[in-house]
C-alpha cells in the first residue's frame, strides 16, 4: 500500500492548495473523536511508560512521538463503520500505525492502535497458498493459532464471528481511503483478513508472572490488493483508551 500511497500522495499538492483556495468542503469534519487529515496525534507518554515497564513482553511497536494523521479509511461491517486514522512520522509518508476506532450507530464501540510489523509478497501461487489455503495444508490465516516465529514462538489464538471450524477462509472487506481533506484522490482497498489475539496474562516470561490485568494483544493478517498489487501485511495492536490520546 504504501507505494500506492506514496505516489497519489506526490501528485496531490497543487490538487489539494487549489481545493482548499475554492473553500470545498471537507470530507473529515464529523469523525470519531474529532480526528481530522493534517492534525497531530500523540500517545501518552504514561501509556507508553506502562506498556514498556510493566508489560515488557507486548511485542507492538508503540509510537513514542508525535504522528501526522496522513489519510483515512472507512469500512462498512454488519452495521458498524469501521474508521482507520493512518499516522505517519512527520519526517516521513510510510503510515505504519493506525488508529482503528468502530462505531455502532455513531457510538464508539471499540477503539485500538495498530503498527505494522511486516509486509509480505509472494512471488507465486504456492507462497499465495502458504498463507490462505483450506485444501490438503491449511495456511497461516485459516488455522486456529497463528504462531508467531519471529517471537519466541508466541501463539495468538483465532478470534472470529463468521466462522469456528478448524480452518475458516478469511473475511472480506472493501476500505476506502481518503488520501486528502476534501477527497481529491480516494483509494479502494481490499481485504482479506483474519484476527487472533494473545491474552498475555496466561503466559509466563522468563519465569515472571504475568499481572493479571495485562492487555491482550491482537494481531491482525491481511491480505492487501491495491493499485500495486497484492501483499502480506501483518501488524499487532492493543486497546487504547480515548484518555491516553493528544488529538490537535
Amino acid at each position: 500500500m504504501h507505494k500506492t500511497f506514496a505516489f497519489a500522495k506526490a501528485m496531490l499538492g497543487l490538487k489539494v492548495a487549489e481545493l482548499r483556495s475554492e473553500k470545498k468542503e471537507r470530507i473529515d469534519k464529523d469523525l470519531p473523536l474529532g480526528i481530522t487529515i493534517g492534525g497531530l496525534f500523540e500517545v501518552d507518554t504514561v501509556f507508553q511508560i506502562l506498556m514498556e515497564e510493566e508489560f515488557p513482553f507486548l511485542k507492538m511497536d508503540i509510537p513514542k512521538v508525535p504522528l501526522t494523521v496522513v489519510a483515512y479509511g472507512n469500512i462498512e461491517d454488519l452495521g458498524c463503520s469501521i474508521h482507520r486514522f493512518y499516522l505517519a512520522e512527520q519526517s516521513s509518508d510510510d503510515p505504519r500505525w493506525y488508529l482503528q476506532v468502530i462505531t455502532h450507530r455513531e457510538k464508539i464501540v471499540e477503539q485500538n492502535l495498530w503498527s505494522v510489523e511486516d509486509k509480505i509478497y509472494p512471488g507465486s501461487l504456492e507462497e499465495w497458498a502458504v498463507w490462505d489455503d483450506v485444501s490438503d495444508t491449511p495456511g497461516i490465516m485459516n488455522v486456529q493459532v497463528f504462531v508467531d516465529n519471529v517471537h519466541d514462538s508466541l501463539e495468538y489464538t483465532r478470534h472470529t464471528a463468521w466462522g469456528d471450524g478448524p480452518y475458516v477462509r478469511p473475511r472480506q472487506l472493501k476500505e476506502t481511503l481518503y488520501l486528502d481533506e476534501f477527497g481529491a484522490e480516494v483509494v479502494t482497498l481490499r481485504h482479506q483478513c483474519m484476527l487472533f489475539g494473545r491474552n498475555s496474562a496466561k503466559y509466563e516470561i522468563e519465569e515472571t508472572k504475568v499481572p493479571a490485568d495485562a492487555p491482550v494483544e491482537w494481531c491482525l493478517i491481511t491480505i492487501v490488493t491495491d493499485g500495486d498489487g497484492k501483499s502480506v501485511e501483518i501488524r499487532k495492536g492493543l486497546d487504547i483508551e480515548t484518555g491516553s490520546l493528544t488529538i490537535v
